[in-house]
């Protein structure tokens, strides 16, 4: 859910959603971002502290600071990856979808490089370390540790967390929404 603290992690443009109507803009939250908890889950200790919203803005971050540290170790001088929240509310779409119908595959109406996967054995919700859990266990990977680290084309990047599942979507190009966030 949206709180009043969110509101300035809130877009630009969508701030004065939240003016007309909180009520409106925290079903879109909901909705759109696809926060993978039902009623009878439980909601991980981070999303109750900051809220989905905030959780996921904040799980991005630390996460492509991550990627980035990730990256300038295996190509030192390679560009940064910067966020994308078109991807990021994508990525959370999918990831709701796959939570809705308990399965872990890829979306092959996709057009951007996607990482998903299963979050098992997590010891910690915060974002940073939750993040960094994300990142090794892609690394675990060779294919899915290329596509992270050799591909320095995919410079935009979005990621969703539910309390099951997680979806990683990279992309060479930003999208247009997000061009000027």
């Amino acid at each position: 859910m949206v709180l009043m603290h969110d509101y300035q992690c809130l877009p630009k443009r969508q701030r004065h959603l939240f003016r007309r109507g909180a009520k409106w803009v925290c079903v879109w939250s909901i909705m759109l971002l696809g926060d993978g908890v039902s009623a009878n889950e439980v909601v991980p200790p981070a999303t109750q502290e900051v809220g989905q919203y905030q959780f996921q803005l904040l799980l991005n971050k630390e996460y492509i600071a991550a990627l980035n540290q990730r990256r300038q170790h295996h190509a030192p001088g390679s560009a940064p990856a910067r966020f994308d929240l078109t991807l990021m509310r994508s990525a959370a779409l999918f990831n709701r979808k796959l939570d809705v119908e308990d399965t872990l595959c890829h979306d092959l109406n996709n057009r951007t490089s996607e990482l998903c996967g299963s979050l098992e054995n997590v010891r910690s919700w915060k974002p940073r370390e939750l993040a960094q859990h994300i990142l090794a266990q892609l690394a675990a990977s060779p294919p899915h540790e290329a596509v992270q680290t050799d591909d320095h084309d995919m410079l935009y990047v979005g990621i969703s967390s539910s309390t099951k599942r997680f979806v990683v979507r990279l992309s060479n190009t930003p999208s247009s929404r997000s061009n000027n966030q």
